[in-house]
């Protein structure tokens, strides 16, 4: 039984992958719509394989076909096909990777790719984890940071502590919020610095507010670069802040979910994350621009081995982890990690990295760039369409120019509703300065620039459509 419905579903997803380029965007269907054909409401419990498989069909039909090259919606698109072979390699398998003994393989290659990584970020004496994503890593560095300077606060909390004080570009992810809160630290304590005319985090007004911090008696003891912010794509000056922290002494964390991978080109590393090996923590995330399937992502320490552990045992572990307590880097990963059960990333990772190498990786990463660069030209040239903020790196923050007597941000917000609704493009949106823009970003290694032609072209036809309606 188990073979004839493994079949089945091979052969459903080999139909699937062979048409996905070539099939719509997607079905879009509103909630309510999309639950009646759902039938989500059906009785459980009948260990019916049509209806599984009904379910499977319906599940990609109505998903969006993020392998179409109209699909820009998020900062990731169709997976890699070593990573994609790796997740179902995994998944059939079905172990985690807490321990050396359930885990032996991937225990193994978790700890060659850090090795790899560390080797090439050009941290000494450090060490590193694959995490369930850069906010889970943003946190576990921060944590890392609160335990180094407030001493006894893994057992005692706290109570009666100094308040630290984290600072952030006002552009960093929101998952540095979370990471306040959920760390205890408050976020009224979480500083968000203004930006400069690039979006990247204004340097003397972050000397003036540490210095403000000091003089009121709290720790600053945690700043964030980040590299390529989520909207503009902005890359924090990493030089200019460890000039700050050898003056204050503070923790300086890249969070590189977005652009930190470009540290495999040795051109894009000079330009955007120059003395990133100068840092104390950087994370990256591999299933975006590199394209390994959901989700890949590694937190790196630099120079504090043994701090993983340090900060996260705790417990009675000794029913799982049957390890020598002393070890500084104990053989099984789920010692120094937050959670227990630790999903395998670490095959897909390998895998993508022995097909492609570091530089396959770097030249889809370059060539991002360049097609950017190209998008740009096209928004420049164009009458109908106008960037909101000049380029920084990958990303490109333009609108549909509208006439005064017509609400810009309406307009704009309709117009990629409509491109949606209509099948014809997703595309992701954001704020800047007040302003709503469309955000396009390329991560489809496909991507040609007669895509990129034609991405624009539907994107003016559709506005000139709207505009006409409305004059």
């Amino acid at each position: 039984m188990q073979q004839k419905q493994m079949n089945r579903l091979s052969e459903l997803l080999l139909k699937y992958n062979h048409n996905q380029e070539n099939e719509p965007l997607a079905k879009h269907l509103q909630e309510d719509d999309l639950k009646k054909i759902l039938e989500v409401e059906k009785i459980e419990g009948n260990q019916n394989w049509d209806e599984t498989f009904d379910w499977i069909e319906k599940y990609l039909s109505h998903s969006p076909n993020t392998a179409n090259l109209d699909f820009s919606n998020r900062m990731w698109s169709k997976a890699t096909l070593p990573s994609i072979l790796a997740e179902i390699v995994t998944a059939t398998n079905h172990s985690d990777a807490s321990t050396y003994e359930s885990a032996p393989v991937a225990t193994i290659m978790e700890k060659y790719m850090i090795g790899e990584m560390l080797r090439l970020v050009g941290y000494l004496d450090g060490e590193g984890q694959m995490t369930t994503g850069s906010s889970n890593a943003n946190m576990l560095a921060m944590m890392c940071a609160r335990n180094l300077f407030l001493e006894g606060v893994k057992a005692s909390g706290l109570y009666g502590q100094k308040k630290l004080k984290a600072f952030v570009n006002e552009d960093a992810h929101y998952s540095l919020d979370k990471a306040m809160n959920i760390l205890g630290l408050g976020l009224d304590n979480l500083i968000k610095i203004p930006s400069d005319k690039d979006g990247r985090m204004d340097i003397a007004l972050l000397e003036k507010s540490i210095q403000e911090t000091i003089e009121n008696g709290d720790i600053v003891f945690f700043v964030t670069a980040t590299s390529g912010t989520t909207v503009r794509g902005a890359f924090d000056s990493i030089k200019q802040i460890l000039n700050l922290r050898d003056k204050y002494n503070f923790w300086l964390h890249v969070d590189g979910a977005w652009g930190g991978p470009a540290f495999l080109s040795k051109s894009l590393r000079l330009k955007f994350l120059d003395h990133l090996e100068d840092t104390d923590s950087f994370t990256f995330d591999f299933h975006k621009m590199p394209g390994i399937a959901l989700i890949c992502n590694m937190l790196l320490i630099n120079k504090r081995r043994g701090i993983f552990k340090s900060t996260c045992s705790a417990g009675t572990t000794n029913y799982i982890f049957h390890g020598g307590t002393k070890e500084v880097l104990p053989k099984n990963l789920g010692e120094f990690s937050l959670q227990c059960g630790r999903r395998i990333d670490s095959l897909k990772l390998f895998l993508d990295w022995k097909f492609f190498g570091a530089k396959g990786i770097s030249d889809k990463i370059e060539n991002y760039l360049e097609l950017a660069k190209y998008a740009e030209k096209i928004i420049l040239d164009s009458s109908n369409l106008e960037l909101v903020v000049k380029r920084e790196s990958f990303n490109l923050c333009f609108r549909f120019i509208t006439p005064d007597t017509i609400d810009s941000n309406e307009f704009n917000q309709n117009l990629r509703n409509n491109l949606l609704n209509k099948s014809i493009f997703m595309v992701g949106t954001g704020v800047v300065d007040k302003q709503l823009i469309i955000r396009y970003v390329i991560t489809n290694p496909d991507t040609t620039k007669k895509d990129i032609d034609l991405f624009f072209k539907k994107f003016e036809c559709e506005g000139l459509k709207m505009l006409q309606k409305l004059l």
